[in-house]
């Protein structure tokens, strides 16, 4: 039922808050993103012991990005780059995984449900949509549910699922006290662009005994949004990561400012 009232009421351009939650109820969008996190991911385990789910992570190391990655099956071998970005240049072997929409869409095959289109279409269809450019990204989570994508204009195109805020996974001001004034801020699920991956494949590279292949330079990872600065700062690939520690592990913001346009497609 939230579901469909949340068309409606997108339909009609009216915007009433929904229900909080008090944890993030299971449902087949997230079970299938989780499982493409790294194993001890706090998110994952928060996922399992709340909603008593039983998800596991398919890759030890998470899913590894990939510019224009599209084939799950291909995970983790050595490939040639066949479309340039300012990382991934041609003609060049990197360790293959998904690229932002190969992940999402792999997460709506795995759930049963049509593709998205292409990212610049989604733009375009919901150019006139109330959210979420109407309204700052504190109040997101009033309206968007669990599974619903974000696709921004960021320079590239981008698209992410938000999986709900730090409060409906069991954190508190006392036990993630670095986010304590952004429980209730919208959390968002991606393969995109996270430094962390790097290290973790360096060592996985050498394991292998890949010879000229390069670590992939994100994967699927959890971002805030809603703020622009955080305590923890990392710079690489000629980028800023801006982030929080939260039970161990780094939370990145995804800034909003850095979005030119943003569209909200609630899920099938």
């Amino acid at each position: 039922m939230k579901k469909i009232l949340a068309g409606v009421l997108l339909a009609a351009m009216c915007l009433t808050p929904l229900s909080g939650l008090a944890y993030v109820e299971s449902n087949m969008y997230l079970e299938n993103a989780f499982s493409m996190l790294e194993e001890g991911n706090v998110f994952l385990q928060q996922y399992n012991v709340l909603g008593d789910n039983l998800v596991e992570a398919r890759y030890q190391r998470g899913m590894p990005y990939f510019f224009a990655g599209v084939n799950e099956e291909a995970a983790l071998k050595v490939r040639v780059c066949v479309q340039e970005s300012s990382y991934y240049k041609l003609d060049k072997q990197y360790l293959y995984g998904l690229d932002c929409k190969g992940f999402t869409r792999w997460v709506q095959r795995q759930a049963g449900v049509e593709e998205h289109a292409a990212l610049p279409e989604l733009l375009y269809q919901h150019l006139n949509d109330p959210l979420p450019e109407s309204r700052p990204a504190s109040e997101w989570p009033d309206f968007f549910l669990p599974g619903d994508l974000l696709v921004v204009d960021h320079g590239p195109n981008h698209v992410l699922i938000y999986i709900g805020t730090p409060a409906d996974y069991g954190m508190t001001k006392e036990n993630a006290p670095e986010i304590a004034e952004y429980l209730e801020y919208p959390l968002f699920i991606h393969c995109g662009a996270n430094p962390f991956y790097t290290d973790r494949y360096k060592e996985y590279i050498r394991q292998m005994g890949y010879t000229r292949c390069n670590p992939p330079d994100g994967g699927v990872t959890v971002s805030i949004m809603g703020m622009e600065d955080a305590p923890h700062y990392r710079g690489d690939f000629h980028r800023d990561f801006r982030y929080f520690e939260v039970w161990g592990q780094p939370l990145p913001i995804f800034s909003e400012k850095e979005c030119r346009r943003m569209a909200w497609i609630p899920q099938q």
